[in-house]
């Protein structure tokens, strides 16, 4: 481990400009509750007057107190409807405007007075960033106005998210400089979180006085018994609860690998926030969890070699989250399909894709796409899918400039993960973080949601800031990754895709294990119902630099069967003579086959259990395939680059023609594979995989 740094203490003053500026807020916004027929509309101004005087007076003396108010506040203000205290905007939105006020007259009053005005240093992902925020604001605004059409208030306020983003984020640049500024900013974005998990649970558990609360401000509109479906916390919203939540895991899991914040700390938080995250009901939530984890576990070895220590306290968290999955269950199809994502596919297709249609996704349709809803039984219908809805803001424009930002980000989160201080944490947190949002943006428009953009573009603020990356040398161990390790002898992939493939692996493979748990237990079940012998075979395979490895599978063949035809069949193969026998290379009426087998190998189910090979590590979901221990020494020496890459669930063989391919043929394309091996090439692979599958083509 590395040695712990030793953490920043709150100092005095800091702490009660924080209390102060706090109350002040409480204070402004109970005043708003106050009966405007009592009189009290005078006081209720005074309130909230002084309550803007201090934020720009603190913010003005101390500029980084703007960002420590701004996240300290965030998970309790972002969830308090646009218009509801002030219109147009979010009571975060107007904190954030007048702590950016405020810091700006207290810079500039300073520069004055001692004559050195800072002089802004471009960083590589301001251009991308200012080009997206361009895209999403102006841009979609003026195509509109192009079109003869006026841009109505909502179309405006649709626009606010990103500026205010773009300066959260230029704030937290200038302001947050020194460690222990970071070390400070670090418990506001876990602990508030912390807080909203606990707040979470509270409400699964529907206890009485936290719905009440909760009623007051954040139902958003909702009747009670919406508060008691799902942990909506102050976000007003499952969905924002768990991307929050997930944030501040992933930051809490870099820091703590990293020694820093105290094991008790560290403890008490990390249940507060898992607990949250299963008490959200959210799938998505869940979903996040686990792509966030996958990387997790795929930056840090030592996560991986620990993590069964979980398994126990993570079951009896997940009781936590059983009266938010049960009223899940209930709100399904008859297909076991849930409701909302029925409504969700029903949305676009009857409201959003026409639109879209026609081109308007190569310039846009408008800024807000919120639109009114047809039917009595809702106001309003949004968009629930984040890539759809940068082509609804600004059509094919606004999405590229998405993926040039991401790739700026990224590059920066890389450079920066390799510090082992609270800056490289929340560098290493980015990347992770915005890894999630591009999985999870195909499901709904995570970046503007309240609280995960904010979140975001504060960590992208602190990981500009971090200093040219640690050699090799200088790097403590436990920090050094797979993130800054060399590419692997013989793979054309970079480190930074070795990082990305393994967290791709754990993700999937961890998510497909639960979602196929069923069809897993009735497909054993039928194996062992079939013939004599286990459900699942523990065969040894090579794989990486020819090491052996254990590889799982279905057992197909009754037991005890000899092999010595499949030996002579290989042996003949890789002598170049032709064994194509009806269309396929395999052994024909193999008698070992059972009827169950042979249904298995049809639609390659019999390989499902080596999505536990890949959760492991021996193999990766694309790459050649494993071959058997007495097959490795006949390959010819030409064809040894096939052991230079893990090897893999599926692979170029399987998409162009399995079993109608003899071996030598299967090496060629092995070769080929780890020459053009790549993730887009990886990716392309998977999408031909399913369609194979499905056709059940050259398989036998």
């Amino acid at each position: 481990m590395v040695t712990p740094a030793p953490t920043a203490r709150w100092r005095p003053d800091v702490v009660a400009i924080l209390v102060a500026a706090t109350v002040a807020v409480d204070l402004a916004l109970g005043a708003t509750r106050l009966d405007p027929t009592t009189g009290t509309v005078a006081i209720a101004v005074v309130l909230l007057a002084v309550t803007a005087g201090a934020v720009l007076v603190v913010t003005a003396l101390r500029p980084v107190t703007a960002v420590y108010l701004y996240v300290a506040t965030l998970p309790f203000l972002a969830g308090i409807d646009r218009s509801t205290l002030i219109p147009l905007v979010r009571p975060n939105e107007a904190v954030l405007a007048l702590a950016v006020t405020g810091a700006v007259a207290g810079g500039v009053v300073r520069g004055i007075r001692t004559g050195a005005l800072p002089r802004p240093v471009l960083h590589r992902v301001d251009l991308p960033l200012a080009v997206f925020v361009v895209l999403a604001t102006v841009w979609p605004v003026a195509s509109e106005m192009l079109r003869g059409i006026t841009p109505t208030s909502a179309d405006l306020a649709a626009t606010l998210p990103m500026v205010k983003l773009a300066a959260l984020y230029v704030l937290v640049r200038v302001t947050v400089r020194s460690r222990s500024q970071v070390e400070r900013l670090v418990r506001l974005v876990v602990w508030p979180a912390a807080v909203v998990g606990a707040t979470a649970v509270l409400q699964t558990l529907q206890v009485a006085p936290v719905l009440s609360v909760l009623q007051v401000w954040w139902a958003s509109g909702g009747a009670a018994a919406d508060l008691q479906e799902r942990g909506t916390t102050t976000l007003g919203s499952p969905l924002a609860t768990g991307d929050v939540l997930v944030i501040a895991a992933v930051v809490l899991v870099c820091c703590t690998v990293r020694g820093l914040l105290g094991r008790r700390e560290r403890i008490v938080a990390a249940v507060l926030l898992v607990a949250g995250i299963l008490a959200t009901g959210q799938v998505t939530a869940w979903i996040s969890a686990a792509v966030a984890a996958g990387f997790l576990l795929a930056a840090f070895p030592e996560l991986r070699r620990r993590s069964w220590r979980a398994l126990v306290p993570l079951a009896v968290l997940a009781a936590v989250g059983v009266p938010a999955l049960s009223v899940r269950l209930q709100a399904t199809s008859s297909g076991g399909v849930p409701v909302s994502w029925l409504t969700r596919w029903d949305n676009l297709s009857h409201f959003y894709l026409p639109a879209l249609g026609g081109f308007h996704f190569l310039l846009g349709v408008r800024p807000d796409s919120v639109l009114r809803a047809p039917e009595t039984w809702r106001d309003v219908i949004y968009l629930e899918s984040g890539y759809l809805e940068l082509l609804w803001v600004g059509g094919i424009p606004l999405l590229l400039g998405f993926v040039w930002l991401s790739r700026a980000v990224l590059r920066t989160a890389r450079d920066g993960a390799g510090a082992p201080d609270a800056r490289g944490a929340l560098a290493q947190a980015l990347g992770i973080s915005w890894w999630m949002l591009i999985v999870v943006s195909v499901l709904d428009a995570h970046l503007t949601l309240r609280g995960t953009g904010d979140l975001l573009f504060v960590l992208l603020g602190v990981a500009v800031g971090t200093p040219a990356v640690l050699t090799r040398a200088t790097v403590p161990p436990a920090v050094l990754t797979r993130a800054t390790a060399p590419p692997a002898v013989g793979s054309p992939a970079s480190a930074t895709g070795a990082v990305l493939r393994r967290g791709a692996d754990i993700a999937v493979a961890s998510v497909a294990l639960l979602v196929l748990a069923l069809p897993l237990a009735v497909i054993a079940l039928a194996v062992r119902l079939s013939s004599p012998g286990p459900a699942i075979i523990r065969q040894r395979r090579v794989g990486l630099d020819r090491r052996p490895f254990v590889l799982f599978k279905f057992r197909t063949m009754r037991v005890g069967g000899s092999d010595d035809a499949l030996r002579d069949l290989i042996a003949a193969e890789l002598r170049g003579e032709d064994t194509l026998v009806d269309g396929s290379t395999k052994l024909p009426d193999d008698v070992r086959i059972t009827r169950v087998g042979r249904v298995l190998r049809r639609a390659s189910l019999d390989e499902l259990p080596q999505l536990a090979n890949v959760l492991r590590g021996d193999m990766t979901l694309v790459g050649p395939r494993p071959c058997l221990e007495w097959e490795a020494p006949l390959f010819p020496a030409r064809y040894a680059e096939r052991f230079s890459v893990l090897p893999g669930l599926t692979g170029l063989w399987q998409v162009e023609g399995r079993s109608t391919l003899g071996t030598l043929d299967m090496l060629r394309l092995d070769v080929d594979y780890v020459h053009r091996r790549g993730l887009r090439n990886d990716l392309g692979i998977l999408v031909r995989t399913l369609p194979v599958l499905v056709r059940g083509g050259g398989a036998r």
